[in-house]
């Protein structure tokens, strides 16, 4: 069931189609979205030595990611008309429609066409029905058509990577606010090479068992926010986070920094001590994970029959090179064997190597993942593959202390 006619405060409209509830928004924006001649002279004067739309749209975007704060505040006729843009400008705070309709009025200074849009945020939306019109968001984002692939911003974010939406937004319908009323448009799929992992480790292993170790992760997309978040937290919710995420082991000795930061990837190093480099001892024996981080953590349920379709946050790439350094009384004994799985939506490979003359472990494991959802129907599938991923990184390196 849903409303046909409504009306808030005085603004009446129709939700019997998407388009009469686009006319609606436009109405209720009304002049909101531009800017006065002062202000539209401001922000010509921040993109004077632009040489394309492309470029000055950027440009904006990071203007108002480095200037402005996303305030959540839904004054106004049901959290559903924005602040102006000229006020928005003054204050350098908005919420999601407020910044977003200030964003629009920017663009619109420089000549640049862009359009609103209401969306529904969250990790794992569930699509809804383009046949039943309804007010069902939660969120504004905007849109930038183009002569080929649109772009679209999140207006919120003072750190998302320009024309990029992210698992909160992507991947679903979106209702842009034309000139002709409401249009449903499908914002951009996710893409595992956008939201990548790259780690590689440096172990040194003593005749004892214990380790020391640096990593570099090398982070793009979903991972370089997820870092980013992870650097405002404290030293001990860091070191809690990669315990519980990376699967981790306690580490005696835990340092984390971040050294750099593009427009497209984040850099993020780490070192480690352990007393208790391993996993096990037996004799002279050491059992050690074949990775300091696990590329994968989640264990499916058993299930007969699945009724309903099932997400992950996002597609991804995750790549690991763990190289143990061994101390010369230390041997290999035995190594996993390699391992490579595919199966519709994913690929994996693992290999291991043991080099004499540098007395070096290499452990190189690469996982993709190319969707977000799943279809029921191969729930089963999906388990079976994510599983033998897990069964990998359960296997042991043997090294035995010879001394």
């Amino acid at each position: 069931f849903n409303l046909s006619k409504f009306e808030y405060d005085g603004y009446a409209g129709d939700m019997s189609t998407w388009r009469n509830l686009g006319l609606w928004y436009n109405y209720l924006v009304g002049n909101t979205n531009r800017l006065s001649p002062r202000f539209q002279e401001e922000i010509r004067q921040i993109v004077s030595g632009a040489a394309s739309d492309r470029e000055k749209i950027k440009i904006l975007y990071e203007n108002l990611q480095k200037n402005f704060r996303y305030v959540s505040i839904q004054l106004g006729i049901g959290g559903l008309k924005p602040f102006s843009a000229d006020f928005v400008h003054e204050k350098k705070y908005g919420d999601c429609k407020g910044l977003s309709n200030y964003m629009e009025a920017c663009l619109a200074a420089v000549g640049i066409k862009s359009y609103n849009a209401w969306i529904k945020s969250g990790d794992d939306e569930i699509m809804m029905d383009p046949d039943f019109p309804h007010h069902g968001f939660d969120h504004q984002i905007l849109m930038i058509p183009q002569p080929h692939d649109s772009i679209w911003l999140e207006c919120t974010s003072n750190y998302n990577d320009f024309n990029h939406l992210g698992s909160f937004t992507e991947n679903r319908y979106a209702l842009v606010m034309t000139e002709q009323g409401g249009v449903l448009v499908k914002t951009p799929t996710g893409n595992p090479i956008s939201n990548s992992l790259y780690s590689r480790s440096i172990v040194k292993l003593t005749n004892e068992g214990s380790t020391e170790s640096e990593t570099q992760f090398t982070a793009t997309g979903e991972f370089k926010y997820l870092m980013i978040n992870l650097s405002r937290a404290s030293s001990d919710d860091q070191k809690t986070y990669f315990i519980n995420y990376f699967g981790m082991h306690q580490p005696d000795e835990f340092t984390i920094s971040y050294p750099a930061r593009s427009d497209t990837s984040y850099v993020v190093k780490t070192a480690l001590v352990m007393e208790k480099g391993y996993d096990f001892k037996t004799g002279a024996k050491f059992f050690l994970k074949p990775r300091q981080f696990r590329n994968w953590t989640t264990k499916f349920d058993e299930e007969e029959k699945r009724s309903y379709d099932y997400f992950i946050d996002y597609p991804f790439v995750k790549s690991d090179t763990t190289i143990y350094i061994l101390p010369e009384d230390m041997s290999v004994e035995s190594l996993p064997k390699n391992k490579m799985l595919t199966f519709k939506y994913g690929y994996y490979e693992a290999s291991y190597i043991f080099d004499q003359s540098t007395r070096q472990v290499s452990s190189i494991a690469h996982l993709k993942v190319t969707t977000q959802r799943f279809p029921a129907s191969e729930y089963a599938e999906m388990k079976k593959f994510f599983d033998q991923v897990l069964d990998d990184g359960n296997q042991k390196i043997i090294l035995v202390n010879r001394n």
